[in-house]
Parts: structure tokens; sequence; C-alpha cells
């Protein structure tokens, strides 16, 4: 995704979630996203493309995924949105505030957070004078 907060919420959730973020170059083509999706063994990709973003990212994008049999794998970032405030809704019905606040409280259970040498990103250089 596009430099912004959509990419900063993206990546703080891998590392929140004690999986490894893999920045996807926009100026890739799809020889290079298939590089460092089969490299990186990526078990998801999520995205923030919608239809305003550029096509010809999003179709390289596409062509990647669907030469590594990888669409399964694809999620969209508004769709996390999108489930994430009904699942917030949900908790508001069934719980009250208070217990809802105890319960995202950073540092609350210790055991969900993970530890300092969880491997955080892998990063691809350009790859102008050969693969990323």
């Amino acid at each position: 995704c596009k430099p912004g907060s959509s990419y900063v919420a993206i990546q703080w959730s891998c590392w929140s979630s004690g999986s490894i973020a893999v920045p996807l170059c926009v100026s890739h083509t799809s020889r290079e996203f298939t590089y460092v999706l089969k490299d990186c063994d990526a078990e998801f990709v999520i995205s923030a493309m919608d239809d305003d973003d550029n096509d010809e990212v999003q179709e390289e994008l596409l062509k990647a995924l669907n030469g590594l049999n990888y669409m399964d794998r694809l999620v969209l970032y508004k769709d996390i949105l999108i489930e994430t405030k009904e699942h917030e809704q949900q908790q508001q019905d069934d719980e009250s505030k208070q217990e809802q606040q105890q319960h995202y409280e950073l540092g609350a259970d210790s055991t969900l957070l993970p530890s300092l040498d969880t491997p955080a990103m892998i990063l691809y250089t350009s790859g102008t004078t050969g693969n990323p």
C-alpha cells in the first residue's frame, strides 16, 4: 500500500500479532512481486488498494498473486476495517465499557505480546541490479 496511515496501521498490526511485515514496493512489476512473495513465503497479503488506486499496480500485484495461486491469501484492508467495526459494535453490546478497556489495555496480558527476539520485518531492495 501507499505510504500513509493505512500502511502504519497494517505494519503495527503485523508487529503486535507477532507476524513479520514485508512491505511491497508499489513500483514493482509482477515478476518482482512474485519473487518477494515466494521468497518470504507469505502466509497472507494485506492490501490497502481500492478503486481509486493506480490500476497498473493492482494489475501487477494480482498477476503475481494469481501466478502463485495466492489469491486466497489476499486480505483487503477495507474488509478488515469493516469486520473490526462490526466486532467492536458487538463487543459494546455484550460488555460494559470498563470491561472492554481492561481487556484491551496494553500489557494486560503480556503473553499476547511478541518478545523482543521476534523477527519484525523483512526489507527487500529495489531490485535494480537483479531480484529484489
